[in-house]
């Protein structure tokens, strides 16, 4: 019972954390009362949780002055003299408090979706960690969070190329170098090798063969973007990008950097990224929660740090 407790207050202080961008942990007093007056408690628990973290990132507020410049309103008179404001982009439209039924949701969630609470945890740990760790991160709270998002489909296709007279000659074609690529080993391997040396050549080339067989087959780009088109979101060039280019040299272990570029212009680059990732990622939590409503546009809000040209306003409706 108490495991179960101290797993739903986690649960609170991880959302509040991924919304407010400050987890609450160190130590916690449990008190147990025997009646609804809870004046005398019968008991007291201690235990520990994971340390404060006060580094995150804010996605919703209900100040929005510290991501929009609003310009002085302008007024105007009626023919009853009665005077009114030009305009309906008031300050108050984003002054709106994250729905309690949201916050549930997202609560519940964590509780109840094992991807989603590693998702959590991994947003709210990279807030911390630097950019090289926290990219592979975020990227991977996303694919996590997009399993939930997207069920498995059996009848859908994953290739590249779905003509029937295109598929079969690019299997001849596969089919042809996979021959190929046995034969090589066979001329090229060395005389005198033990069973268990062969054996382990020989792997290394059916490693060549078993990509050739899968030569057509798609990426998870597609699965990345389907998230996006179920909530009815529209990916800016950068977010694709993110999706489509980065994520596979982040996840496969490539070197995002470019020779001979300034270092401080490389790090504003991730940064930058590193916004965009955790953009997109808020989004289809809180989408998932049924969450409608405006969010903190991290890439701009931070632009002035990354030096890059981002779209929207510091606050944006999803």
């Amino acid at each position: 019972m108490l495991e179960r407790f101290t797993q739903v207050v986690n649960s609170i202080f991880m959302t509040y954390a991924f919304l407010k961008g400050i987890y609450y942990g160190g130590s916690a007093h449990i008190f147990s009362y025997n009646d609804a007056d809870l004046q005398r408690p019968i008991g007291v628990r201690v235990f520990e949780s994971s340390d404060t973290k006060t580094k995150g990132y804010e996605i919703h507020s209900t100040n929005p002055y510290r991501y929009i410049n609003f310009k002085s309103p302008k007024f105007k008179k009626d023919e009853k003299g009665k005077t009114e404001r030009l305009g309906q982009n008031t300050a108050r439209n984003y002054m709106v408090e994250f729905p309690t039924e949201n916050y549930s949701k997202l609560c519940t969630l964590i509780l109840t979706r094992g991807s989603i609470l590693r998702s959590f945890v991994l947003i709210i740990d990279s807030s911390s960690s630097p950019l090289e760790l926290k990219i592979p991160s975020l990227f991977v709270a996303l694919e996590n969070i997009t399993k939930v998002v997207v069920k498995k489909s059996r009848n859908k296709s994953t290739e590249i190329f779905e003509e029937k007279g295109i598929k079969k000659q690019i299997k001849e074609i596969s089919e042809d170098a996979a021959k190929k690529i046995k034969a090589l080993e066979l001329e090229n391997r060395p005389k005198y090798l033990s069973a268990t040396e062969i054996k382990e050549r020989k792997k290394n080339y059916e490693r060549l063969i078993t990509k050739l067989h899968q030569i057509n087959k798609g990426s998870n780009n597609q699965k990345l973007a389907e998230p996006f088109e179920k909530f009815g979101y529209n990916l800016s060039k950068d977010e694709e990008n993110a999706l489509y280019i980065y994520r596979n040299k982040f996840i496969h272990g490539d070197d995002f950097f470019i020779p001979d570029v300034d270092f401080e212009k490389e790090f504003k680059e991730l940064f930058h990224l590193s916004f965009l990732i955790y953009k997109l990622c808020s989004i289809l939590l809180l989408k998932l929660s049924g969450y409608s409503g405006y969010i903190v546009n991290l890439p701009k809000t931070y632009s002035y740090i990354t030096k890059q040209k981002t779209s929207g306003k510091g606050l944006i409706k999803i």
